[in-house]
């Protein structure tokens, strides 16, 4: 809803104002219809099947309608977080998590859709730390 809003709004309104074109436009406006529906319906079939995991050694991620992809993230590879709210994210009480790590397939892993009231960062963080200690990794910085 958030990320294909405008889209959900003018796919059956182009749909509804087809019917008053004549014949080669109405036809052209039920293909471009049809195909935005189309997509729309991959797009919340591919949301509907995300699933995370948040586990003690690793963070996983599982995506995908046709064929399933899950990328998994190692707790001490983790080296930052970033939270960030859009207007409609504010509108529908929900964030977007952005976890950056030092794993060359994931670099970035976006979680979308976590409710605001979790604080999923500070849940990260923690089993990050502990894993880092149990690990013996030392993180160097420049200051």
């Amino acid at each position: 809803m958030i990320e294909n809003g405008p889209l959900l709004v003018l796919t059956p309104l182009a749909g509804m104002t087809a019917l008053f074109f004549s014949e080669p436009y109405k036809w052209i406006l039920l293909g471009i219809t049809l195909i935005a529906a189309i997509y729309l319906f991959y797009r919340h079939e591919y949301i509907v099947s995300m699933k995370y995991h948040v586990g003690e050694e690793q963070l996983m991620i599982q995506h995908g309608v046709m064929s399933l992809r899950r990328d998994y993230v190692e707790m001490y590879r983790i080296v930052d977080y970033d939270e960030t709210r859009s207007l409609m994210e504010r509108i529908f009480g929900i964030k977007t998590v952005t976890v950056y790590s030092g794993d060359r397939t994931a670099p970035e892993l976006k979680i979308k859709g976590v409710d605001n009231s979790l604080d999923l960062v500070s849940a990260i963080r923690e089993r990050v730390e502990y894993n880092k200690q149990r690990k013996g990794v030392r993180e160097l910085t420049n200051l």
